[in-house]
């Protein structure tokens, strides 16, 4: 018995729920009544409520941004994060677009310049340990020309790592790992174009810097951009749900759901 009256209950929710967006409860007149306010009406003390005294509750605008000539600020971003200034082309911004494309150009030709020239001077100094030391360079990686530069030869560097008992370290006395300097200046002048070579490798993470902050800021402004231009098209086409009421006591009280059209 319990589980019948539940059902007809379910029963009854679902119909009430179905039907409440087609009628408006009016508290003395139909449907067409109940959109007329009448402020001539008074009772009970109370004025009729105006338009302005109605509440009034307005639903998401339906149409979203489907408007002729939208641009969609996530698509602007995306394609300035791939390309700087091909967000803002997009958009419609064509100066902004070659500022990011020349800003990007221009950090790419630098990391490419500064690229270019430490592996110049790395191959210089490299040749001159070959010519003045006797060094082979092949296979040598960057801890050997390091201690290339700071002993006179390959015995005083490992008589110094057995004496630190860093036995790890250590590099065969053989012709392939072997280095003697013909003057200790030549060392020192050596020593100088390695460090000059290092430093400029150390600027690559500059221009790498450059390059992402350069994509990073060009979608942000894409993203504003389309914003700006978005909020400059006229609003066509749009849906808005409203609900309305008005106090009972009038004699013209009503609650109801409007939709409304802008064309």
């Amino acid at each position: 018995m319990m589980m019948k009256i539940i059902k007809n209950l379910h029963w009854r929710c679902a119909i009430v729920l179905l039907f409440l967006p087609l009628f408006t409860l009016t508290a003395q007149e139909g449907f067409r009544a109940a959109l007329t306010v009448n402020p001539a009406v008074p009772t009970a003390g109370l004025t009729a409520p105006t338009p302005g005294k109605r509440f009034t509750g307005y639903g998401q605008n339906l149409s979203a941004s489907h408007r002729p000539g939208w641009k969609s600020p996530g698509k602007a971003a995306l394609l300035s994060f791939l390309l700087p200034g091909l967000g803002e082309y997009y958009v419609g911004a064509k100066n902004w677009a070659r500022v990011f494309l020349g800003l990007e150009a221009a950090a790419l030709v630098s990391w490419y310049g500064n690229v270019w020239y430490a592996n110049r001077l790395e191959k210089d100094y490299q040749a001159y340990a070959a010519q003045h030391a006797g060094v082979r360079s092949a296979g040598k990686d960057l801890a050997y020309w390091t201690a290339v530069g700071k002993y006179d030869d390959i015995y005083a560097y490992n008589d110094q790592r057995e004496r630190d008992r860093n036995f790890a370290e250590l590099y065969p006395e053989t012709d392939e790992y072997y280095w003697k300097w013909d003057a200790h200046q030549n060392r020192l002048t050596y020593d100088g174009k390695r460090l000059d070579a290092n430093r400029w490798h150390s600027y690559e993470v500059y221009f790498q810097l450059a390059v992402v902050l350069n994509h990073l800021v060009s979608g942000i402004n894409a993203i504003r951009l389309a914003r700006r231009h978005n909020k400059g098209l006229p609003v066509e086409n749009s849906w808005h749900l409203q609900l309305e009421s008005a106090p009972p006591a009038s004699g013209n009280g009503y609650y109801g759901l409007r939709f409304t059209r802008r064309f």
